[in-house]
């Protein structure tokens, strides 16, 4: 698949000319062919961070901070009425 400048929305030719765009663009799909990755080493890499991380949004959905940002506009606002 031939990845030019133009086509793959990637605008570093407005920065630094087609030519650095489209060599630039070639790394990157060079680069991309030759890197592997399995979700098993996601897993087992990254185990920690990655439960950390699921933990912390669970407990933020269990606490109800996200409800009471979402209305405190209009808490506050009702309270400035009542004054």
């Amino acid at each position: 698949m031939k990845m030019d400048a133009y086509r793959s929305g990637y605008r570093a030719d407005q920065i630094n000319g087609a030519v650095t765009a489209n060599r630039e663009a070639a790394e990157i799909q060079s680069s991309l062919a030759v890197e592997e990755g399995h979700l098993s080493e996601l897993l087992t890499s990254f185990r920690r961070p990655l439960l950390l991380g699921i933990m912390l949004a669970c407990f933020s959905q269990t606490s109800g901070i996200t409800a009471t940002l979402s209305f405190l506009p209009e808490v506050f606002q009702a309270a400035a009425r009542l004054r």
